[in-house]
């Protein structure tokens, strides 16, 4: 299935807006210190390049896989997407914990979208919580939102499922469209619930 032009561009812009605020803390950090003699000023200075320089590059790790082509590759399976999740989402407000077996051979492409998956999810947390993935093997996995105000909009529901009539579609919503594009290819449907309130989940099928 192809992806047009406009899907490009925002997946672009959505990658350069998480990406302008640590690497512009960066800038203002450096700035600071070419300027200050206070050394605790200094230090503050120096910890806020760190933190900022951590932060652009976990992303910058993160969407190489979720958006480029090492996320297709064999070698990225579930460890590694969850890994590359988690350094993310460490400055959110989100805890993720995962459950998957061990020994097995996921097949290339799987790792990306479970990864794509997280992030679609962690969207569904804007109050922070808890993120759980459960992959059982290749036939399938989820991945459950716990916690205060968790929901899908309905936007992302059908976004899912590349239902994108009547919906404008923009960087602030791309993820879950993205994801969608990513299950067809890989074979697997998705679908989106809430059994509870403060909960929400994502699961993908093998098609058959």
């Amino acid at each position: 299935m192809d992806i047009d032009l406009q899907i490009l561009e925002l997946v672009c812009s959505r990658l350069c807006h998480d990406l302008i605020s640590p690497i512009g803390a960066v800038g203002n950090g450096l700035e600071l210190m070419a300027e200050e003699a206070d050394q605790e000023l200094l230090d503050d200075a120096r910890r806020l390049v760190e933190d900022s320089s951590s932060r652009a590059a976990a992303l910058l790790q993160l969407y190489r896989s979720a958006y480029g082509n090492a996320g297709n590759q064999a070698a990225f399976g579930v460890n590694e997407a969850v890994k590359l999740a988690k350094e993310a989402f460490d400055a959110n407000r989100l805890t993720l914990t995962a459950s998957a077996p061990a020994g097995v051979e996921w097949p290339a492409g799987y790792g990306k979208l479970v990864l794509n998956a997280l992030l679609t999810v962690s969207e569904w947390l804007p109050r922070g919580g808890t993120l759980s993935l459960t992959a059982e093997n290749e036939a399938g996995f989820q991945v459950a939102a716990e916690g205060q105000q968790a929901a899908c909009p309905k936007d992302a529901e059908r976004l899912i499922r590349l239902d994108r009539a009547g919906i404008e579609v923009s960087a602030h919503n791309i993820q879950p469209y993205l994801t969608g594009f990513i299950a067809v290819r890989q074979n697997y449907r998705l679908t989106a619930s809430q059994p509870a309130a403060g909960t929400a989940i994502l699961a993908a099928r093998r098609a058959a």
